[in-house]
């Protein structure tokens, strides 16, 4: 992969040496000169939401070759022919652009991230473009992990990320405390910031010590939804009931919680419409749908798809940034990690973070659809969140992890209607 040369650059009489780290393909095999202008077409049936960023990356290499592109509809026949593929597929590997008389782009279904080997063949001094070195992108979570062991009396800087953190999760709040409020901002590790890591520790079954040991920040850095953990300050992750179970004299407790006031669909809305935002990614809308059957099968409700979005109960939509709900996402990657949320009844608004890699299955290095769609379906019949790390209301999840419906989460749906 560092079979590029080193050239000399003389200018001002200072010499310097610059070495490229590109590769060819063994033989340097290239298109003929008769062949700089090539069509490219999809396998028929490809996913809709591929078919933009492909031709914007073709788009990109033309300008700096002297290749000519032109999107055709005959498959059979296009010099270059895209398509989406699953496990062996018959090209010999998972990812790998196969160099014949035609081009082959490999798009993996399994990680739903469009990973486009584009392997432009150019003429004289150029060939094909293969693997070159980039940076890794550093942790979204480098603040929290920085501030490993500190206890409250510390003053490190990184610290006022940490209270934001606390912040949005509900578990701080400097307005509550006047004579304290001038502190949400510095890097103070103060008794407020010591009291919400307790909580967050109780929450998730860590020893509440206040300190932010490895075990809380292992917690922490895993991807999760965007509902606070405690709204208002009025509910926990630890709110469940015991109940008795009399034949084997043992208790068990329900750590499934409610949004304040505990809101929910009257029993006239058991029957709910959900809709796409048109324009949503085809390959989420199965996911969704079985993320529903599996909730109607536990409960008094029944799900109906329609098309008619703006009217829909429940609105389904992919969203980045800020997007006008008071709750901006933070990205691929970003400090807060959150890849989702929805709102308690009847809002029905459920958004998935576009930004964030999906994927249709246990696909290492991306969020499961279904998963998530079960969590937040939860949100949208009033369940918050549990601290029964099995439950699909574990606030939680990690890339590459399914999970379905707990004890837990049944019990708490059941408990909130009355079932």
């Amino acid at each position: 992969m560092r079979s590029g040369k080193k050239r000399q650059h003389h200018n001002h009489h200072n010499r310097f040496h610059t070495v490229s780290h590109y590769a060819f393909f063994r033989g340097s095999p290239r298109w003929p000169a008769s062949k700089f202008s090539l069509t490219y077409a999809f396998l028929p049936g490809t996913r809709g939401d591929a078919i933009n960023p492909v031709a914007q990356a073709f788009q990109t290499w033309a300008p700096n070759t002297q290749f000519q592109f032109t999107e055709s509809q005959d498959y059979r026949n296009a010099d270059i022919k895209i398509s989406f593929k699953s496990g062996d597929h018959g090209a010999g590997a998972l990812s790998t652009a196969v160099v014949e008389s035609w081009l082959m782009l490999q798009l993996l279904l399994e990680s739903q991230i469009i990973q486009i080997i584009l392997l432009s063949l150019l003429s004289h001094n150029y060939s094909v473009l293969a693997h070159s070195h980039a940076e890794k992108k550093s942790s979204p979570f480098k603040f929290i992990e920085h501030l490993k062991g500190c206890h409250k009396g510390d003053k490190i800087k990184g610290i006022h990320e940490l209270k934001k953190y606390m912040e949005k999760f509900g578990y701080l709040n400097y307005d509550n405390y006047k004579n304290q409020s001038t502190h949400a901002n510095d890097d103070d590790f103060d008794e407020l910031l010591e009291s919400a890591i307790k909580t967050y520790q109780l929450n998730y079954h860590l020893k509440s010590t206040g300190v932010l040991d490895a075990n809380t920040v292992a917690k922490m850095t895993i991807p999760r939804c965007g509902v606070a953990d405690i709204v208002n300050g009025t509910t926990r992750m630890r709110s469940g009931k015991k109940r008795q179970q009399h034949n084997h004299h043992f208790r068990t407790v329900s750590h499934y919680s409610f949004f304040p006031r505990s809101p929910k669909w009257p029993a006239s809305k058991f029957s709910l419409t959900y809709a796409f935002r048109p324009g949503t990614r085809s390959d989420a809308i199965t996911p969704v749908a079985r993320a529903f059957q599996t909730w109607a099968a536990n409960t008094q409700f029944k799900f109906s798809k329609i098309e008619d979005f703006a009217n829909a109960d429940i609105k389904i939509s992919f969203e980045s940034g800020d997007h006008g709900d008071g709750n901006p996402f933070d990205g691929r990657g970003g400090p807060e990690g959150i890849i989702a949320h929805a709102f308690a009844p009847t809002n029905g608004r459920f958004h998935y973070d576009a930004d964030e890699p999906w994927a249709v299955g246990a696909v290492q290095g991306a969020f499961d659809l279904e998963t998530v769609a079960l969590h937040e379906i939860g949100h949208l019949l009033g369940l918050h969140h549990s601290s029964v790390e099995g439950a699909i209301m574990y606030p939680s999840i990690s890339a590459g992890v399914t999970k379905g419906l707990h004890g837990d989460d049944i019990q708490g749906i059941r408990d909130l209607y009355n079932v």
